[in-house]
């Protein structure tokens, strides 16, 4: 059984990851580039779409997380210690970002 502090980190950590799949540049626009090597499109209202399922996969962040959910699980599975400890610097940026958008409201 998974600890809950163990849960609440990898699911901030999902959260984060997939949310950087799908919204965010990356510095050098990396992720920009590594969506649309994928196939990732933008229609003239600036609205994602996928030219196959799994650019369609990195429209959506609810669609994102299962998949990075999913891999975060595997991982746990095969490394638990390890896996958390991956996920924490991740949680705590999800944890920055949540706080920043309730003080700031921009996001």
């Amino acid at each position: 059984m998974m600890p809950a502090m163990h849960f609440v980190l990898m699911g901030l950590a999902t959260w984060r990851l997939a949310s950087l799949a799908v919204k965010e540049d990356g510095p050098w626009d990396l992720l920009c580039r590594l969506r649309h090597l994928i196939g990732v499109r933008y229609d003239e209202h600036s609205r994602a779409y996928g030219l196959n399922v799994v650019a369609s996969g990195l429209t959506c962040v609810w669609c994102a997380s299962v998949w990075v959910g999913g891999l975060l699980t595997v991982a746990y599975l095969a490394w638990p210690v390890a896996t958390w400890l991956a996920c924490l610097p991740l949680a705590l940026s999800a944890a920055a970002c949540w706080l920043e958008g309730a003080i700031d409201g921009n996001r």
